[in-house]
């Protein structure tokens, strides 16, 4: 086997490997959850979806490098209201207990809530990448969801969900599978 298409196997893997490992969902079923970001003129909106939730109560964390944690907004979307969040843990980067629910309503797969962080004044780095923000259960959160193949209410604990953002690994699989199609279309030219 020649370097070329060596090359080209390794390439063709990483891509492979590359898009199996995308996206942000736990792990245990019938909670599948994503966080959505979305940039807004001054910051970034983070919009929290899981599937057939009922009621909630989680934390966030945030990239205090580059989200103003003093200026934030947390909204119900969906029917659900926000019964109540914390302030900053501290002066760490965390959002305590933002709990809400869907009152009188059936259980809904779709987007629940919604945090809005402005930007940093002195953030001086790439503004088009989200920075990232984490949903999670600090010990004393859960989100109640509606289990469709198991007909009753579930309680779910330990849940952490972080925005898609790039991961070093995913980065080098994508530069492993672009030297592969280089090294294929090198070889295409030289053979033709």
């Amino acid at each position: 086997m020649t370097i070329k298409s060596t090359l080209t196997n390794l390439g063709a893997l990483g891509l492979v490997l590359m898009l199996c490992s995308t996206g942000s969902a736990i792990s245990y079923s019938p909670a599948n959850f994503s966080i959505i970001p979305v940039q807004t003129p001054n910051g970034w909106t983070y919009i929290i979806d899981p599937a057939g939730v009922v009621e909630f109560q989680g934390d966030i964390e945030f990239d205090d490098l580059r989200l103003d944690g003093q200026n934030y907004q947390v909204e119900g979307l969906n029917g659900f209201q926000i019964n109540s969040y914390g302030d900053r843990v501290g002066s760490t980067n965390v959002i305590a207990d933002i709990r809400g629910d869907r009152p009188n309503q059936d259980p809904f797969s779709g987007d629940i809530f919604s945090i809005t962080f402005q930007d940093k004044q002195n953030f001086t780095g790439e503004p088009g990448t989200a920075p990232a923000v984490r949903f999670f259960d600090s010990g004393n959160d859960k989100v109640v969801v509606d289990d469709t193949e198991n007909p009753g209410l579930i309680e779910l604990t330990g849940f952490s969900v972080t925005s898609p953002v790039p991961e070093a690994t995913s980065i080098s699989l994508l530069l492993m599978g672009t030297l592969g199609l280089l090294a294929r279309g090198r070889r295409s030219r030289t053979a033709g």
